[in-house]
């Protein structure tokens, strides 16, 4: 899995690099028609799977932290939003034959499942997920509305579920 190495050696991987590399990759994969790439953003967010995923409320931790052995457990509003972005993202691109289709399918549906439980009342998601007290984002319900609304559209979602907080959140 791509991580990062800080100046002092300290190693981390963050949901936001899934943003930072999958979108690349699956552009640069039809650009150049080589499929490895395409291969290689899908084995990203298995790997991520394993580091940063929570399935007791089925979202994104912000961090995993080496040193530590263990994520942050905080389900950063707009890292889960990048999240949501860069899986629709690539779902949009794999194909239904490929090798980790179905398991990249069932993680966005239970993905998408937990992010539309943490759907405020005023239809926008929050800076920590699972915190209502934390303030609305917008960025983060930006990118909520163009991953469920991808979806809804490649028939990864409820449309009945989907579709009612996508527009609360428009």
């Amino acid at each position: 899995a791509f991580f990062r190495i800080d100046p002092t050696g300290e190693r981390t991987l963050w949901a936001d690099d899934l943003y930072m590399s999958v979108p690349f990759l699956v552009r640069y994969a039809a650009l150049s028609g080589d499929s490895s790439w395409l291969d290689l953003a899908a084995r990203q967010f298995i790997l991520y799977r394993k580091y940063l995923y929570m399935p007791s409320c089925d979202l994104f931790s912000h961090v995993y932290d080496f040193l530590r052995g263990a994520p942050s457990e905080v389900p950063w509003g707009r890292g889960n939003g990048w999240v949501m972005f860069s899986l629709s993202e690539l779902m949009l691109r794999l194909p239904e034959g490929h090798a980790l289709y179905r398991e990249l399918a069932g993680l966005y549906r239970s993905f998408a499942a937990g992010v539309l439980r943490c759907q405020g009342a005023d239809g926008m998601w929050r800076q920590v997920l699972n915190d209502p007290s934390s303030y609305a984002e917008t960025s983060g319900t930006a990118m909520m509305i163009c991953g469920l609304s991808r979806g809804v559209r490649l028939g990864l979602v409820d449309a009945n579920t989907a579709i009612p907080a996508v527009l609360s959140a428009w």
